[in-house]
């Protein structure tokens, strides 16, 4: 799941400078839905602030409910993982669930690693492959391609 992480990093472009920190912040508190994202990516990271899971999950919560799909797939990674929250890989399987069927190619990719490992759901390298499948699809990325194409090589 870590490397999902790295992945978002990489698709959201977030801004790791210190001094950005406070003005997502104070943007976000006036509603501004992206910078509570970054807020979020930041306390997650560690980037700027100490690292809180916690905080993260706040920022990330608040900016879900206003439908924005990288924090959605923040808050799957944060279930999966249990970080700032009591492991639930339910809870994850909804929120990636959400947004790949949004076309958001993070739950896909987390979709897919859920099936993978029978982690919340039935072991199911089959529809594994099917969600790499449309994640590689979207984003091209070679280590995602890889999965997919791992499973394919081995008959799924």
């Amino acid at each position: 799941m870590k490397k999902i992480f790295l992945i978002l990093v990489f698709l959201s472009g977030i801004l790791l400078a210190d001094e950005s920190f406070e003005l997502f912040k104070k943007d976000c508190d006036k509603g501004n839905v992206t910078n509570c994202v970054q807020v979020g990516s930041l306390y997650y990271a560690g980037k700027g602030v100490k690292q809180d899971y916690f905080k993260s999950f706040k920022y990330f919560t608040e900016a879900c409910a206003k439908e924005d799909a990288t924090s959605c797939f923040y808050l799957g990674t944060l279930y999966a993982n249990g970080q700032g929250v009591e492991r639930d890989y339910l809870k994850a399987f909804e929120y990636y669930k959400k947004i790949c069927d949004e076309g958001y190619a993070g739950g896909c990719i987390g979709l897919g690693h859920l099936y993978s490992s029978g982690e919340g759901v039935k072991q199911d390298k089959h529809t594994a492959k099917k969600y790499f499948g449309k994640a590689c699809d979207a984003l091209r990325e070679k280590y995602i391609c890889d999965l997919y194409k791992q499973l394919n090589e081995q008959g799924y």
